[in-house]
């Protein structure tokens, strides 16, 4: 076996060029990673907070429905005792221990 000649060997030299820095990688690495993200953060979230802000609202609308209907029993109720009861006021029937 012939060794190449001795001129034309190179002997490999690193340089600190050539030295990765693992701080400054780690740093590209975690740039390109989180444009990614806000990048489909943009695109998918929008759709999904649609969503989820009428389902919200769904809920709040039927959860008011619910105490505005409670709240207009109690009203219609208590009209309904001061007419039935002549002498019984507004105030009296209103009474927290329900006896006037």
């Amino acid at each position: 076996m012939e060794c190449p000649p001795q001129e034309d060997f190179v002997p490999a030299v690193i340089s600190a060029a050539d030295v990765i820095d693992e701080s400054e990688l780690t740093e590209r690495i975690l740039a390109r990673v989180q444009q990614h993200v806000d990048l489909m953060l943009e695109q998918r979230l929008p759709p999904l907070m649609v969503s989820t802000m009428d389902r919200a609202v769904e809920e709040l609308v039927a959860h008011t429905r619910r105490e505005l209907a409670l709240t207009l029993r109690e009203i219609v109720a208590t009209a309904v005792l001061d007419e039935a009861l002549p002498g019984r006021g507004a105030v009296e029937s209103l009474a927290p221990d329900g006896v006037a």
